[in-house]
C-alpha cells in the first residue's frame, strides 16, 4: 500500500512574510507616536504657558476713549482682582444692569 501525500486543507497560520508585514506596519504606526510622547516628555517644561507679571496698559489696547475703563473688584477671601471693562458701542451696560436687576445691592 502507498501512502501519498495528501495536501492539508487547514489553515496553517500566517506565513513569515505576512507576519513581516504585520510587524512593518506596527512598527509604523507605533514609531512616530512613541516620538510625539517623548517629544512632550522632554519639552514639557517648555510647554507650560508663564505670563508676563508686568501690568497691562489700558491705552495701548487700541480701544476708543471712554469704551474701556479699569476696574477692581474684592472678592470675599480678601483677594482684589483688577481688570478692564469695555462698554459695547452705543450701550450702556452699567445703566442696563442696573435696570435689569430685580435685587439693587
Amino acid at each position: 500500500m502507498t501512502t501519498d501525500a495528501v495536501p492539508s486543507t487547514a489553515n496553517p497560520g500566517p506565513t513569515p512574510s505576512r507576519r513581516r508585514r504585520w510587524l512593518r506596519l506596527i512598527a509604523c504606526l507605533a514609531a512616530p507616536c512613541l516620538l510625539v510622547i517623548g517629544m512632550f516628555a522632554f519639552l514639557q517644561r517648555t510647554l507650560i504657558y508663564l505670563p508676563d507679571r508686568t501690568p497691562a496698559i489700558a491705552a495701548e489696547a487700541g480701544f476708543p476713549n471712554g469704551q474701556l475703563r479699569e476696574v477692581t473688584q474684592v472678592t470675599g477671601d480678601g483677594l482684589t482682582l483688577h481688570g478692564w471693562f469695555v462698554a459695547a458701542e452705543g450701550c450702556d451696560a452699567v445703566e442696563r444692569l442696573a435696570a435689569d436687576d430685580p435685587h439693587p445691592v
